[in-house]
């Protein structure tokens, strides 16, 4: 009886064929909000992104991902920008410089087999000069080979430092996928 149902469920397990994914992305974005009256400042950042897309031949698919990255702001040295609203004549905080892990869930809707749409969300960490816990949304566009593909990516993060200040970060990127 065993035997027979290891060989019944064999070829089914044989069949189903996820598909792991990695992604490279770099793009420019900011942040805004907090307690703080912050210097807005453009910022680059990047992430790599590792995911599992179930039922790769169907049309819609589920996607499971881990996604690590961190966004920087660009300016740097010796400048001050004055927060009028202090009693004391002080320089505004710059935001600060973070890094990200999250765990992000989502679907994946395949045009042809050469482009795709993906919306992804999940819980993130948020480690550096703004550690805290949060959320990350994540929209993307992929065209390309069945292998490689160009991706053009919209993230969205809202974090609350473990001060209890909240921050949110606009993100745009491009980069590579590949499968």
């Amino acid at each position: 009886m065993l035997s027979l149902l290891s060989a019944a469920v064999t070829p089914l397990v044989a069949q189903r064929r996820d598909v792991v994914s990695f992604d490279v992305t770099l793009g420019a974005g900011r942040a805004w909000g907090g307690r703080l009256n912050y210097v807005d400042e453009p910022a680059v950042g990047g992430e790599i992104t590792v995911g599992i897309r179930s039922k790769p031949d169907e049309t819609l698919s589920r996607v499971a991902a881990v996604a690590a990255g961190g966004q920087f702001r660009l300016g740097r040295g010796d400048k001050c920008s004055i927060d009028l609203s202090a009693t004391v004549s002080a320089c505004r905080p710059n935001y600060p410089d973070m890094g990200h892990i999250a765990v992000l869930g989502g679907l994946e809707h395949r045009q042809t087999s050469y482009t795709s749409l993906r919306a992804l969300i999940g819980p993130a960490l948020y480690m550096g000069g703004a550690s805290g816990l949060g959320g990350q949304v994540q929209f993307d566009a992929s065209a390309g080979f069945s292998h490689i593909a160009l991706v053009a990516v919209a993230r969205g993060n809202l974090l609350v430092r473990y001060s209890g200040e909240p921050m949110r970060l606009g993100w745009i990127g491009f980069g590579f996928r590949v499968q």
